[in-house]
C-alpha cells in the first residue's frame, strides 16, 4: 500500500522537511542535512524490508534541505543586501492599493538595479495606474520587519516579498496595452463592486469576501463574531469556492454534453480561470492541481488518490515557491484538505453503519477539519473558536448556497437584471448567518483567546489525543468515552491555571515608533494606558485583549483625549466600563487595583508587586519591582 503511494511518500516527507528548515540559518541546516544523511545510509542497511521507503523519505527530505539552502544564499541573501540603499527598480505592478487621496501602495515584481529579481511592496504619491502596467521609479529599500500592529515580515516573507520601499522618486507608469491578468482581475473588481453597491450593509461585504476574498466591506464586529463562530475560513478563497463553481459548471454542461471528456476540458479550462481569479494563492493553487487531477482522471479512465493528489500539489508549490511553506494560508488550506479529504473519508468508511452514515457524512468533514486545523490555528490568531464543528455543520451548508448564487453571477457576467434577484436571496441566507453568528459568539465559553501557554497545551493535547483515538478505536462509542475524559482533563488544566495564575497582573509594553501604549491584565479585566498623543495601536491592542480573553476594559488617556476615546472605541470589541483622562493627575483603577500619576516627565503606574514607568523625554520603559 505504501508503494503504490509513492507521491505522498515524497511530498509529505518534503514539506515537512522544508518547513523545518526554514526556521534554520544555511550553517544549522547544512549540519541537519548532513546528520539526515547519515541517519539515512544507516537505516537503509540495517532495516533491509523497508529499504524502499527509507530512500524515497530520506531522499525528499535531504532534496527539501537542499532547496531552503539554496533559496536563501542564491536569492533572499542576494535581496537583503540592498537593504538600506537606494535602487532603480523596473518591473510591473502586480497589485495596489490607494490608502489615501494622495497615497497609494503598490506590490510589483520586477529588478533591482537591473541585476536582481525580486518582489517589492512600497508606498508613492497617488497616480493612476492599473494591474499589469509597467514602472519605473527610484527608490530606498529597507528589510520588512514585525511591529506591534502586523507582523509584516511573517506575512510578507511568506509571499516572497523581503524588502518594502520608501521616499519614491522619478516614478514613470507605462501603461500596457493588453494584459489578459488585467482584464481578469479587472472583472474581480467589478464584480465586488457590483454586490457591494448593490447591497451595501454587512450582507453585501459577506457575500463580497466569499467570492472575491475582499473582507472591506464587512463591518468590524459583525467579522469577529464570524470568525468566533469558525467561520473566517468561507472568505478566503479556496478550495471550497473552486469545487463550487466547477461542480456548477460540470453539472450545468454534463446536461448538455454528452461526451463527458469535453465536459472535464471545459471544467480544467474553468479551473485555470479561478486560479488566475484568485491571485493565484497557495490554498487555491492546491484546490486547482487536485481538481485538475480529478477531472483529468475523467479523460484517462484513472482513479484519482487524494492523498497522492495534495502530496502532489504540495510538492509543486513549494518548488516554485519555497517561501509559501511559512505562509498561514498554506499551512491551513494543507492541514483542512487532509483532515475533509483524507482522515474524513478514512474515518466514515471505518465507523459508518446503516443508521448513522448519513450523519456521519455531514458531521466529520467538519469535526475532522476543527481537530487537525485548531493546534495550527493556536500559533496564528489570537482566538480560536470552540464551538466551531457545530456551527460549522449548521452554517457552512448555507453559506455554500449563497456562494453557489454568487458564483451564478459572475458565471453570467453580473448583469443587473439577472444578478440583482439573484443577490436578493444571497443576501437573505447570509443574513440569517450573521444573525446567527452574533447570537452564538455571545454564549460563554464559545471562544478562547490564545495568549495562556497552558490553554495552547490542553488544547493541543486534546485535539492530539482525540485524533488518534477516532484513528485507532474499534468502536465510536468508545471514541465518545475517551473523548469525554479527555475534556474533562482540558477543564482542569484550565481551570487549575486559572485559580493558580487568575490573581496575576501581566503588564505589556506595545511600542511602535513613537506611540507607546501600556496594557495592564488581570483575569478577563484591563487597564489601557495611552501615553502620548498619537493613535494607532488600537489593532494591536484589541489582538492583546482577545489573546487574554479580557471582557472588560478601563482607558487612561493623556492628550487629545476625546479624539482617541472615540478612536478606540471604534477600534476595540470589548466593554469599555470607563474612560479617565489622566493628564497631569493621579487616579485609581479598581478593575486591577492600581494607581496612576501622571507627570510632565513620567507616567507610573503602580501595582501590588511592582511599578511600571513610561519616561516621556526617552520614551522607554521601566520596569521598578518591589
Amino acid at each position: 500500500m505504501a508503494m503504490k503511494r509513492k507521491m505522498a511518500l515524497i511530498g509529505f516527507p518534503f514539506a515537512f522537511g522544508l518547513f523545518f528548515s526554514s526556521f534554520m540559518s544555511n550553517f544549522i541546516s547544512a549540519l541537519v542535512l548532513a546528520a539526515v544523511i547519515v541517519v539515512s545510509a544507516v537505516l537503509f542497511f540495517i532495516i533491509k524490508k523497508y529499504r524502499n521507503i527509507i530512500l524515497i523519505v530520506s531522499v525528499a527530505v535531504v532534496f527539501a534541505f537542499a532547496i531552503n539552502i539554496l533559496y536563501n544564499k542564491l536569492y533572499v541573501e542576494r535581496i537583503l543586501s540592498y537593504s538600506g540603499e537606494s535602487v532603480q527598480f523596473s518591473g510591473y505592478i502586480k497589485d495596489y492599493e490607494y490608502l489615501s487621496s494622495d497615497t497609494l501602495r503598490i506590490t510589483a515584481k520586477g529588478t533591482m538595479n537591473s541585476k536582481v529579481s525580486t518582489q517589492l511592496s512600497f508606498i508613492t504619491d497617488s497616480v493612476e495606474v492599473d494591474y499589469y502596467d509597467k514602472i519605473n521609479c527610484s527608490l530606498t529599500v529597507e528589510e520588512i520587519e514585525n511591529t506591534v500592529s502586523f507582523n509584516a515580515k511573517d506575512y510578507y516573507n511568506s509571499l516572497g516579498i523581503y524588502l518594502e520601499g520608501d521616499d519614491c522618486e522619478n516614478v514613470q507608469i507605462t501603461p500596457v496595452s493588453f494584459s489578459f491578468m488585467r482584464y481578469i482581475l479587472k472583472y474581480r473588481d467589478y464584480l465586488f463592486e457590483e454586490i457591494t453597491s448593490y447591497l451595501p450593509d454587512d450582507t453585501g461585504g459577506f457575500l463580497g469576501a466569499m467570492l472575491c476574498g475582499d473582507k472591506t466591506e464587512i463591518d468590524g464586529a459583525t467579522k469577529l463574531s464570524l470568525y468566533r463562530c469558525g467561520l473566517g475560513h468561507i472568505f478566503a478563497q479556496s478550495g471550497v469556492h473552486l469545487v463550487i463553481i466547477t461542480g456548477l459548471l460540470y453539472s450545468v454542461l454534463s446536461i448538455f454534453l454528452k461526451n463527458k471528456k469535453l465536459v472535464s476540458i471545459a471544467s480544467l479550462f474553468v479551473i485555470l480561470l479561478f486560479t488566475l481569479f484568485a491571485g493565484a494563492s497557495p490554498s487555491v493553487v492546491r484546490a486547482a492541481i487536485m481538481s485538475g487531477l480529478i477531472y483529468s482522471s475523467y479523460l484517462f479512465n484513472r482513479k484519482p488518490d487524494p492523498l497522492n493528489s495534495l502530496a502532489l500539489s504540495a510538492v509543486v508549490i513549494l518548488v516554485i515557491s519555497p517561501a509559501s511553506v511559512r505562509s498561514v494560508s498554506f499551512i491551513l488550506s494543507f492541514t483542512g484538505a487532509f483532515a475533509v479529504g483524507v482522515l474524513a473519508p478514512f474515518l466514515q468508511k471505518k465507523f459508518a453503519t446503516d443508521k448513522n452514515r448519513a450523519f456521519l457524512s455531514l458531521a466529520l468533514p467538519s469535526v475532522c477539519a476543527s481537530l487537525v486545523t485548531t493546534p495550527v490555528s493556536l500559533f496564528y490568531f489570537s482566538e480560536i473558536s470552540l464551538i466551531s464543528p457545530v456551527t460549522n455543520i449548521l452554517l457552512v451548508p448555507i453559506c455554500t448556497m449563497a456562494l453557489t448564487l454568487t458564483a451564478l453571477v459572475a458565471v453570467t457576467g453580473g448583469i443587473s437584471i439577472i444578478a440583482h434577484p439573484i443577490l436578493i436571496v444571497a443576501s437573505l441566507l447570509v443574513k440569517g448567518v450573521i444573525k446567527l453568528c452574533e447570537a452564538f459568539s455571545s454564549i460563554p465559553f464559545s471562544y478562547i483567546g490564545t495568549g495562556s501557554a497552558v490553554t495552547k497545551a490542553a488544547v493541543i493535547l486534546f485535539c492530539v489525543s482525540l485524533i488518534l483515538c477516532l484513528v485507532f478505536s474499534k468502536k465510536l462509542s468508545s471514541v465518545f468515552k475517551r473523548a469525554y475524559c479527555l475534556f474533562s482533563l482540558v477543564c482542569v488544566l484550565t481551570l487549575s491555571s486559572s485559580l493558580i495564575f487568575g490573581n496575576s497582573v501581566s503588564v505589556y509594553d506595545l511600542t511602535s515608533g513613537s506611540k507607546t501604549v501600556i496594557v495592564a491584565v488581570k483575569n478577563n479585566y484591563a487597564a489601557v494606558f495611552d501615553t502620548n498623543g498619537r493613535s494607532g495601536l488600537g489593532s494591536a491592542v484589541e489582538s492583546l485583549l482577545e489573546e487574554n480573553n479580557v471582557k472588560s476594559v478601563d482607558l487612561f488617556l493623556s492628550k487629545n483625549t476625546a479624539n482617541k476615546e472615540a478612536y478606540y472605541k471604534s477600534s476595540l470589541y470589548v466593554d469599555i466600563s470607563s474612560v479617565c483622562d489622566i493628564t497631569d493627575s493621579s487616579v485609581e483603577c479598581s478593575s486591577i487595583e492600581a494607581s496612576v500619576t501622571n507627570t510632565d516627565e513620567a507616567l507610573t503606574l503602580s501595582l501590588e508587586d511592582m511599578s511600571v514607568i513610561f519616561d516621556k523625554e526617552n520614551s522607554e520603559v521601566i520596569y521598578s519591582y518591589k
